[in-house]
C-alpha cells in the first residue's frame, strides 16, 4: 500500500503526515500545510496547531554507477510546528519523529525513497522575531534518500 508516490521530498513528507491516523498524534492531529502556500502573517494568525513542510535545501544528486542514468538523490525538508502550548508543540514534534521512525523499515514500499529519516529536533523560537508571534515553534529535520 502506497502512502506517497511523490518524489519531492516535501510533497512526500506532507503525504505520509497528513496519511497518518489520529491515533498516532497524542493531541489532536494537526493540520498540515507546505510552508510557501501560507504566508507568514497566516502563520502568525491561526489559532489551531499547525505543521508547515519546507524544502531546506537542494536535492543533491550523486552518480551511482557506471551507467550515467543512475543516480542517487539525497534531499531534506523541515517541518515546522506552531502551538500556543509549548508542550503540545514539543509533543507534535515528537509525533512526528514517531510517524517516520515507523516507516523507516518499510518506507520503501510505502514511498519512491529508500530512506526516510528524521534527523533532528530544535526549539525555534529563538530564530524567531521577539514578539512576531506568540507561538511555540519546533522544527523537525527530515532526511530523505532515493536511487533514480
Amino acid at each position: 500500500m502506497s502512502v506517497t508516490s511523490s518524489t519531492n521530498p516535501v510533497d512526500a513528507i506532507i503525504d505520509v503526515l497528513e496519511d497518518s491516523a489520529t491515533t498516532e498524534w497524542t493531541n489532536d492531529k494537526p493540520d498540515i500545510y507546505r510552508s510557501d502556500e501560507v504566508s507568514p502573517k497566516a502563520r502568525e494568525n491561526t489559532n489551531t496547531d499547525t505543521i508547515y513542510v519546507r524544502n531546506s535545501g537542494s536535492v543533491d544528486l550523486e552518480r551511482f554507477s557506471a551507467d550515467p542514468l543512475e543516480q542517487t538523490e539525497d534531499g531534506s525538508a523541515e517541518c515546522l510546528i506552531y502551538s500556543f502550548d509549548e508542550s503540545r508543540s514539543r509533543q507534535a514534534a515528537r509525533d512526528v519523529v514517531g510517524i517516520f521512525q515507523d516507516l523507516m523499515n518499510d518506507n520503501y514500499s510505502k514511498t519512491d525513497f529508500h530512506n526516510i529519516e528524521p534527523t533532528a529536533i530544535t526549539d525555534n523560537r529563538a530564530a524567531k522575531i521577539t514578539r512576531h508571534t506568540d507561538h511555540y515553534v519546533f522544527l523537525v529535520e527530515i532526511e530523505t534518500h532515493r536511487l533514480e
